[in-house]
Parts: C-alpha cells; structure tokens; sequence
C-alpha cells in the first residue's frame, strides 16, 4: 500500500503517469475501508442502544 501512495505523489507531482491498475486498486482498498468502518460504526450504534435500553429498565 505504501508503494501506492508514493506512486500517486509522484503522479500528483507530475513526475509519474497514472496506471490504471494502481487506480483500481486504490478505489478497491477504499471501498473496503469504507464498507469495514461502516460496520463497525453500526455495530458501536447497536451496543450503544442495547446499553441506553438497559439502563432505562433500570
């Protein structure tokens, strides 16, 4: 991954052209990153309700 990011500063300096296999890559780890704090913000949602739901019974 950090080989990409170097990659992507050199293109961004205009020192390197963009590969397209280095986009897609780049879009596919994004996604991903996407997809797992996504779930892992609905799973802190969920135990903070079930939390919140419990102490009301109190």
């Amino acid at each position: 991954m950090e080989s990409y990011w170097a990659e992507t500063i050199r293109v961004i300096r205009g020192e390197g052209r963009l590969d397209i296999d280095l986009l897609n890559s780049l879009l596919s780890d994004g996604k991903a990153e996407v997809e797992r704090l996504s779930a892992a913000a609905e799973n802190a949602k969920c135990e903070l309700d079930e939390c919140t739901a419990s102490k009301c019974a109190e």
